[in-house]
């Protein structure tokens, strides 16, 4: 199976600011044995600034098996013409883009959309180390697992939101510093796959918001048989 990711982050380009801090700590947990040795060119980074450089990366993905979009930015869940309501993500260009534009059509697809600000540093978690430490068979198999759980899951779309709740989140971690967190606390004492909706539940155990805590939501449809988050050899 092929994989694209696409990490697509609202914000100033600077090394400093959240937008890179939550770029480089995706790319780094994706690149390491945790988040299933994701290789460079399976990797597209894009600052969400305009429309077309983002759709331009979403379209990268078309042709893949298994595609990863995370949107990192403002967002919420309205209701337009469609009869159900779907997360759109506003752009720092004020331009916005629906759920379905960063949709790939891909097989296989996970769609997350962090759309809880946060001021706290992405550094301050271990995310992984990227591949630079680790073996090439570690990497393999890490590979190789993250690969036969995704085989043995049902195809279709998933979606994970975190939306803004109208309250100010600026001491709240992000979604994605939150999922991150739970991959490497879980792979502290587990072996095999971290499955999404086993991740999304341990992200709600340690949110004390009840607001927030509504606000994040996994949305897997009927499936029985759930996409890989991490991966523990």
């Amino acid at each position: 199976m092929t994989r694209k990711a696409i990490i697509i982050a609202v914000g100033e380009p600077k090394p400093s600011s959240k937008a890179h801090l939550d770029t480089d700590l995706w790319h780094s947990f994706l690149s390491s044995t945790l988040g299933g040795a994701w290789e460079v060119n399976e990797i597209i980074r894009v600052l969400g600034d305009r429309r077309e450089p983002v759709l331009d990366a979403v379209g990268d993905a078309k042709g893949a098996d298994y595609s990863l979009v995370v949107f990192i930015g403002p967002g919420e869940v309205v209701k337009r013409e469609l009869p159900w309501a779907e997360g759109e993500v506003q752009l720092s260009d004020k331009q916005t883009l629906s759920e379905r534009e960063l949709n790939p059509g891909s097989p296989y697809c996970t769609i997350v959309l962090d759309c809880v600000q946060s001021l706290e540093a992405a550094q301050a978690i271990d995310g992984g180390n990227d591949n630079r430490n680790e073996t090439t068979e570690a990497l393999a198999r890490s590979r190789d697992l993250f690969l036969k759980r995704l085989r043995e899951a049902e195809s279709g779309l998933v979606k994970i939101y975190a939306m803004n709740s109208g309250g100010s989140t600026a001491a709240q971690p992000s979604l994605s510093t939150r999922l991150i967190r739970a991959a490497t606390q879980w792979a502290r004492t587990n072996k095999g796959a971290l499955l999404l909706p086993d991740a999304v539940a341990a992200v709600k155990e340690h949110i004390d918001n009840p607001i927030l805590r509504d606000t994040l939501k996994y949305n897997g449809g009927r499936r029985l048989r759930h996409f890989p988050l991490a991966i523990s050899i």
